[in-house]
């Protein structure tokens, strides 16, 4: 077997492994807390990187590896179970070890001390939140921690089986979140969408909540705003009478502010949108295109996003003053 650092390769940083990887549309899709099987095809520099899906690979500190000796148990071609722990925006996979099975309260703790999910099949549901048994144990996980929004009926996840995050583990008390694992996500997938978005691209999304003031579009894990003016033309119309939580709609990303803490105390930037078929009739008009508030990011954003066109005959003032003359 190899030892679990290697003097030679010691030396290389964790994200200098990654240089080079080839980064493309085909990459099997990857959430936080799923286990899967691949082969061992680098050892060094402390860390174990494994084969995902012929075009990545996932690291696991080698550590986590080891035996009671402090030598690795795997080499290079072993096949290991690991589990999702982290996806960082540049989409580096960071691996665990894959959470034991049974055990009793112990499989808890380990899975606790190594930040691994696991998976349980919710059993009954009570004033506090669900019971939930995960290899024979018994758990429990309150009301505030099944969902990242309010849960009103959770008899609905009766019978299901779901992931969850560890949070506490007290004598043979087990104390689980399930919301901390769809945070994660959440936060990786507005990473993701956020690294390729920019002033002026077009997208579909979809409705999630609709307000006086506008409506939140989800626009790929990121839920941007969409201003009841883009939508309504006269004050007589409520918005809800024009959308719906689950309706489709195009936009353009007209602004992206800087980033804020939200009410969970996450970074986020605030994503102002349009509706397409407006920004289409201003180009139609040659009307320049709307520019960003005071203080956001104009131009490309982060990924380049197409800008709006302007159109060769001018904008729509210059018609107007050309009519007048």
């Amino acid at each position: 077997m190899t030892s679990a650092v290697e003097t030679e390769e010691g030396m290389e940083s964790f994200a200098a492994l990654f240089e080079g990887q080839e980064k493309t549309a085909g990459h099997r899709h990857l959430r936080v807390g799923e286990s899967f099987e691949g082969p061992v095809v680098y050892i060094g520099g402390g860390v174990v990187l494994v084969e995902i899906d012929g075009k990545r690979q996932g690291a696991i500190d080698a550590a986590e590896l080891t035996n009671a000796e402090g030598e690795l148990t795997v080499e290079v071609g072993s096949r290991i179970r690991a589990q999702v722990v982290q996806i960082d925006r540049d989409g580096n996979v960071k691996l665990g070890r894959q959470a034991p099975k049974g055990g009793g309260v112990e499989a808890f703790e380990q899975a606790k001390a190594a930040g691994l999910s696991i998976e349980g099949v919710v059993k009954g549901v009570n004033k506090g939140g669900l019971e939930v048994e995960s290899g024979g144990t018994r758990a429990f996980c309150p009301m505030s921690q099944i969902d990242r929004f309010q849960v009103t009926d959770a008899s609905s996840f009766i019978g299901k089986s779901m992931r969850f995050a560890v949070t506490e583990v007290r004598g043979k008390n087990v104390v689980l979140s399930r919301r901390i694992l769809l945070d994660r996500e959440a936060a990786e997938a507005r990473e993701q969408t956020l690294a390729s978005l920019g002033v002026g691209a077009e997208i579909t999304g979809t409705v999630v909540r609709v307000k006086d003031f506008g409506a939140f579009v989800d626009i790929g894990g990121l839920e941007a705003l969409l201003p009841a003016g883009e939508v309504v033309r006269d004050r007589k119309t409520k918005l809800e009478e024009k959308l719906h939580e689950g309706d489709k709609v195009d936009v353009v990303v007209r602004a992206i502010g800087e980033p804020e803490a939200n009410k969970r105390g996450e970074m986020v930037r605030k994503v102002t949108l349009g509706l397409r078929a407006n920004a289409d009739e201003r180009d139609a008009l040659g009307e320049a295109a709307p520019r960003a508030p005071k203080g956001k990011r104009e131009g490309g954003g982060q990924g380049g996003g197409k800008p709006a066109a302007k159109q060769g005959f001018g904008t729509l003032g210059d018609l107007m003053s050309k009519f007048k003359k």
